[in-house]
């Protein structure tokens, strides 16, 4: 199958450019793969016009089509200045971080293949540029990338949608609950399905405390893509650079904690939908979950901008109980892309 550009975007993106040059360094196949003639060379980000042209995806990369596949350069700008994150360089990743990423694309990139089901990453190589941060060389993995656009973007649609449905009382129990079993319950069942090939690898998605409270994490529905499968939609994990063995019990609470939070955010707002909640109530779950997102610690102190409303229990929303079905190796299916090309029409149109 040939991809390009345009295929693994879903419903926006696939604009502007990155130019890019040869620079020094090496490049490292991966699991010994073959490396794609471009990739040969190691490759930098370029502050002029060149005949090597991608697509940006944040500052630091750039997707660029080749040979019939679409693929994710992941820290194209060597340095070895600090970033604001601890033991981050600008730009790049080091290698250990950089390995990190492309075992744990590997581990749900193999788990996928076993079911029959194609996973967001594919690692094939990474560049080793010649400048070094903190001891290591500094890197940026290639990989090839099926999806890139973010389920973040829907759940803040969410809000807008379920707002919209509850003043003009579109609150029919049955209608809400095929909304949930065509859409969030399957972003729960895919979300589970990837995170549990990590656990059963003993690998995290990636969380590091530090000696902080509150650690650096990856884990997030802006590291949640979007991408074409069998028809509809697949969802997959990115991001995985802080990934890493024997995560412990700390950092494996912290964020199966997160990840729910998160996928509460559109099965709870179904919830008080169907309960007839005040839009207020409504509005204020969806700033409560996303700030406790944000910062755990704070709102595990007692916070609550409900005055006494009952919050959901985690056995009432159906997304948690397909997360958990997807952790235990239940195969996800495809989602119908107008969920996501036009969420608020399909989702609108099913509580009519």
């Amino acid at each position: 199958m040939v991809r390009t550009i345009e295929d693994i975007f879903i419903f926006e993106g696939g604009t502007g450019k990155t130019y890019l040059e040869g620079t020094s360094g090496d490049t490292v196949s991966y699991n010994n793969n073959e490396i794609p003639p471009l990739f040969r060379t190691p490759l930098k980000k370029s502050d002029v016009v060149t005949s090597i042209v991608g697509v940006p995806s944040g500052e630091r990369t750039a997707l660029i089509e080749t040979g019939g596949e679409v693929y994710k350069l992941k820290g194209i700008i060597p340095t070895n200045r600090a970033y604001e994150e601890e033991g981050v360089p600008f730009g790049c990743m080091k290698e250990s971080s950089c390995l990190s990423e492309l075992n744990a694309s590997q581990v749900m990139s193999d788990f996928g293949k076993k079911n029959g089901v194609e996973s967001a990453l594919e690692p094939v190589s990474y560049f080793r540029y010649g400048i070094s941060f903190e001891g290591e060389p500094v890197c940026c993995p290639v990989q090839i990338v099926r999806g890139d656009n973010r389920l973040e973007i829907i759940h803040i649609k969410m809000l807008e949608i379920i707002e919209e449905a509850f003043r003009k009382n579109l609150r029919n129990k049955d209608k809400i609950s095929s909304i949930k079993e065509r859409f969030t319950s399957k972003i729960g069942n895919w979300i589970g399905f990837w995170y549990g090939s990590l656990e059963r690898s003993n690998l995290c998605w990636g969380s590091i405390f530090f000696d902080l409270a509150y650690p650096q994490t990856n884990v997030g529905d802006h590291n949640v893509v979007l991408y074409p499968s069998d028809g509809g939609v697949a969802i997959g994990l990115v991001d995985l650079d802080k990934s890493h063995k024997n995560p412990g019990e700390r950092v494996k609470d912290f964020e199966l904690e997160l990840i729910k939070k998160e996928l509460a955010l559109s099965d709870g707002l179904l919830y008080f939908l169907e309960r007839g909640k005040k839009i207020e109530t409504i509005h204020n779950y969806h700033i409560h979950q996303t700030a406790s997102c944000i910062n755990l610690n704070a709102f595990r102190k007692g916070f609550d901008p409900f005055h006494g409303t009952p919050l959901p229990n985690e056995d009432e929303l159906e997304i948690l109980k397909h997360f958990e079905d997807g952790r235990k190796g239940k195969i996800p299916e495809p989602i119908d892309k107008e969920f996501f090309t036009k969420t608020k029409e399909k989702i609108i149109g099913i509580l009519k």
